[in-house]
């Protein structure tokens, strides 16, 4: 992740398990509804046969046109859970709904918040998340695509997401093929998660339509 975040994202603004989570292969690529607006939509390149199912059965746009539905906002939420108080994070301390603390928002590792004063760090944390989003994908995106790209974003790190080979088969119009890269990031600390192989295929099967 080291340089890579710096050119996206502050590495304060990722999610859980951002530095632990790791992919099957130490060889492969490393890789937060319901609003959907309408207009800027756009062919993804080249999908392939096993791919037109998405273009063919949900909706489509440009990911600029997206933004994290209510839906999508609310999994993460579930996901990451609530803490009022601070608490010791793989690499540095966090707080509310997996948001990093950093110097720059006022909080420290004694620090106390309230749930609205979480969910306000994360529509920032998003925003921010959805700028890499909209940065890296290059094909139209369905709102469920959208959302589980943000979760996937927001609790793996910009870094990871970059480079994956989840976002080089989603950028060559393989829908399909992207979809199955989500279990490959199961790992922490070596091992593999309950909680994170129930994240992933939680968010394989909102981008595909089938939550």
């Amino acid at each position: 992740m080291a340089g890579l975040a710096d050119l996206i994202i502050p590495a304060f603004a990722l999610g859980t398990g951002a530095v632990a989570a790791k992919a099957i292969s130490a060889t492969a690529p490393i890789i937060r509804g319901a609003i959907a607006p309408g207009g800027g939509t756009f062919t993804p390149n080249a999908p392939s046969s096993a791919s037109t199912f998405f273009q063919s059965v949900l909706t489509m746009l440009d990911p600029n046109e997206l933004r994290t539905s209510p839906n999508g906002i609310q999994f993460i939420k579930d996901r990451e859970g609530f803490s009022p108080q601070a608490y010791w994070d793989v690499s540095q301390y966090s707080i509310g709904y997996g948001h990093k603390i950093h110097g720059g928002d006022g909080l420290t590792p004694r620090s106390v918040i309230t749930e609205n004063q979480a969910t306000q760090l994360l529509y920032t944390d998003l925003a921010q998340v959805e700028n890499v989003i909209k940065k890296l994908v290059t094909v139209a995106l369905s709102q469920g695509q959208f959302d589980a790209l943000s979760d996937f974003v927001y609790n793996l790190g910009a870094g990871n997401f970059q480079s994956s080979t989840l976002l080089q088969k989603l950028n060559a119009g393989d829908y399909a093929g992207a979809a199955e890269e989500f279990k490959r990031w199961i790992y922490a600390g070596g091992k593999p998660s309950v909680n994170l192989i129930s994240r992933r295929t939680a968010e394989a099967n909102i981008f595909t339509g089938i939550a």
